[in-house]
């Protein structure tokens, strides 16, 4: 995308007052500052329910609060927002949509005059959006924030003497660099859950062009990002069934991308790593008491559900095959052939065994262990099931799998899918949770089929002879103060899906690629 130059509006770090002239007039009167709104944001700074984070705020708070009567109504609006969001039980429920339309209604009324004020404020609803599970909503706002970041030319450094910002303190720097690296970075997030619209998968943040700074040097930072695009390429590779089904077991392409794995596995320090395939709570402990700061500890959780998900969704197709195909098949009578399938089911049920002791250490240690999100157990819930529920116990025998640990390591996966289902809705606090559904909803009822399957349960049993998981998108509408559907029957969000395999004889996965690859499991059956 072309970088244009549209002059835009500075973070005066050092002198606000200066900025006074040229904000007040953008202020609607009907949605003036009040000293209700100033009260309500410094009590969020003050409370314990609010944890500083520089992405929002790159200022000191109270250089934030010293700006407050002159700062832009959007960015005002946007923060009194995000104080009723943390302290809800405190306020009116109606107080947070009215913030939040107000918000809304000076970022669409000012979107064609972009400032660093705007891009905050942005950030913070961006935010709400999420937490409040308006998914559309959230991502309109991500595209506008790509776009600010390229008119108001932040995919340079700010170092760089042809932009506006060379001489601008090193906080504002800081804060530049730190702003723009968290964006390619959840732009990769949003790519690999099929979030983000192909126009905008397109644009090419350039994380070259602008410095790390330094509150993301040494944090795992670079690791995750890099593992995010591994995973981008095992999805990609995986899309569609292959024309041949012994390109699952060797292939050209498949060599380069087993390889590319490993590498990145392999250049993560193991001392970063949280892996056990048994309770490892006190060895998890041990290991992140000796790390600097919050930021590491929650960066190594995460960089290690990464490194796990990576060998969960590699060698899941191969784990199918194994299950699928005829034991007396002239496939597996090859020796080779099924060592390596044996070595696939290994690594991917003890990949998926350490992801669940993740989450029983998660929900034991962290005060908010929803932080970690629910994409990344997916896969690790998929393997344990299908290994428990599909692959024939001839060959759980030969890997050793412990079926009492294995189905313990779902339960817990469940039990943490629920509890960060649970505190998505929570976040919306106009909707009763039960029924409000969240983006994770699908996965939530996917893992409860797992684990009814896993003991024994069948869906007709049920009476459950067919049901398609899909998304309901959620939005709030001008004219309603709650939540509403405004698509139904979507692709959920999730790194690869169920690869056609349905659940309990009829629970099934919606995606166009389904079906192609249920096809193929059948015509695998049939091989001799």
């Amino acid at each position: 995308m072309d970088a244009v130059d549209c002059g835009p509006t500075l973070l005066n770090f050092n002198n606000p007052q200066n900025h006074a002239a040229n904000t007040l007039q953008l202020i609607d009167p009907d949605f003036a500052a009040t000293y209700n709104d100033y009260h309500l944001v410094k009590r969020l700074f003050e409370s314990d329910l609010f944890d500083f984070n520089e992405v929002l705020f790159p200022v000191s708070l109270d250089d934030f609060l010293d700006r407050f009567f002159v700062m832009p109504p959007y960015l005002r609006a946007a923060a009194c927002a995000l104080a009723v969001s943390k302290l809800f039980v405190e306020f009116p429920e109606l107080l947070l949509i009215r913030y939040f339309r107000q918000a809304k209604k000076f970022v669409e009324q000012h979107r064609s005059k972009p400032t660093l004020e705007m891009l905050q404020a942005i950030r913070i609803m961006g935010e709400l959006a999420e937490g409040t599970g308006q998914i559309q909503y959230g991502q309109k706002l991500f595209e506008m924030e790509i776009h600010l970041y390229f008119r108001l030319r932040l995919n340079l450094d700010p170092d760089d003497p042809t932009t506006l910002y060379h001489r601008v303190p090193d906080q504002q720097k800081e804060w530049q660099r730190y702003v723009y690296h968290i964006a390619a970075s959840y732009q990769k997030d949003l790519k690999l859950s099929g979030l983000l619209s192909p126009t905008m998968a397109k644009i090419h943040f350039d994380v070259s062009s602008v410095k790390l700074p330094k509150r993301l040097q040494n944090t795992g930072f670079l690791e995750l990002s890099q593992g995010c695009d591994t995973l981008f390429r095992v999805k990609n590779h995986f899309t569609k069934p292959p024309a041949n089904m012994m390109d699952l077991i060797v292939s050209p392409d498949l060599t380069i991308l087993t390889q590319e794995c490993m590498q990145f596995i392999a250049q993560v320090p193991e001392e970063h790593i949280l892996v056990s395939t048994t309770d490892g709570y006190e060895r998890f402990r041990l290991q992140l008491l000796k790390e600097p700061s919050w930021v590491h500890f929650y960066n190594m959780i995460l960089l290690s559900m990464r490194c796990l998900t990576v060998l969960c969704m590699l060698h899941r197709p191969q784990v199918y095959l194994l299950a699928y195909l005829c034991r007396q098949s002239s496939v597996l009578s090859d020796s080779n052939i099924l060592s390596q399938l044996l070595h696939a089911l290994k690594q991917a049920t003890e990949a998926a065994q350490c992801v669940a002791n993740l989450t029983s250490f998660i929900l034991q240690a962290m005060s908010d262990p929803t932080v970690i999100g629910g994409l990344d157990v997916f896969d690790a819930a998929i393997m344990l099931w299908f290994a428990l529920c599909h692959v024939p116990r001839v060959w759980q025998d030969q890997i050793s799998l412990n079926r009492v640990e294995a189905s313990k390591g779902l339960y817990s996966i469940l039990q943490f899918v629920h509890l960060v289902d649970s505190n998505m809705k929570a976040g919306n606090s106009t909707q009763d949770d039960s029924a409000s559904p969240s983006v994770l909803s699908p996965i939530v009822l996917c893992i409860n089929a797992f684990a009814l399957e896993v003991s024994g349960i069948s869906g007709p049993a049920l009476g459950i002879h067919s049901l398609e998981l899909a998304m309901t998108v959620m939005s709030m509408s001008d004219e309603s103060d709650d939540l509403q559907p405004i698509a139904i029957g979507q692709e959920p969000m999730a790194y690869l899906g169920l690869l056609g395999v349905s659940v309990m004889g009829g629970v099934i996965w919606t995606s166009p690629t389904e079906p192609l690859w249920a096809i193929f499991w059948k015509n695998v059956q049939i091989i001799k």
